[in-house]
C-alpha cells in the first residue's frame, strides 16, 4: 500500500491571514525573543488563533488570551496551519 505523505508546510506566524488556526512548531530568534515568546505561552505544540493580520502586526489567541505581535516577532514563530 502506498504511503501518503504530508502536504503540510511550515510557515512564519506572520504569513498566516486571519481566521487561520495554527499550531507552533518551533520558535526562533535570539534568545531574549525566545524567552518572551515562550513566556507569553507560544511554545511548541500549542494552538495559536490568528484573529487578524494586517498592518505590520498579528492580533493572535494563544491559551485563552489575546495578544498583539509586531510582524518581526512573529516571523519568529515556525507554525502548521490547520489543526
Amino acid at each position: 500500500m502506498a504511503r501518503v505523505m504530508s502536504k503540510i508546510k511550515p510557515c512564519s506566524l506572520n504569513k498566516l491571514p486571519g481566521g487561520s488556526r495554527a499550531r507552533v512548531m518551533h520558535v526562533l530568534g535570539e534568545p531574549a525573543e525566545r524567552g518572551r515568546l515562550c513566556a507569553l505561552g507560544l511554545t511548541p505544540n500549542t494552538s495559536v488563533d490568528v484573529l487578524d493580520n494586517a498592518a505590520g502586526r498579528q492580533i493572535v489567541k494563544v491559551r485563552g488570551c489575546s495578544m498583539v505581535l509586531d510582524d518581526r516577532l512573529s516571523g519568529c514563530i515556525i507554525c502548521e496551519q490547520g489543526e
